[in-house]
C-alpha cells in the first residue's frame, strides 16, 4: 500500500519507480526527496546503506 511507510522493503532494494515509493522512503528515513537522491546516488539502492549515510550526514556540521 503506497503512503504507508510501513510498506517498504528495507530487505530489498530501494524503489523509486513511482512517486509513492520516494515518498514511503523518505517518511521511512525521515529525510527529504533531494537528500534521498543524494544518498542513492552516492551509495547505492541498498536501505542499508542509504540509512548509514543519511545518518552520517546528519552528524556532519553546517557549511551555512
Amino acid at each position: 500500500m503506497h503512503g504507508d511507510p510501513s510498506s517498504v522493503d528495507v530487505t530489498g532494494l530501494i524503489s523509486i519507480a513511482q512517486y509513492a515509493d520516494i515518498r514511503d522512503w523518505c517518511v521511512h528515513f525521515s529525510c527529504t526527496e533531494v537528500e534521498l537522491a543524494e544518498a542513492i546516488a552516492l551509495v547505492g539502492y541498498s536501505p542499508e546503506l542509504v540509512r548509514a549515510f543519511l545518518a552520517d550526514a546528519m552528524r556532519r556540521p553546517s557549511t551555512g
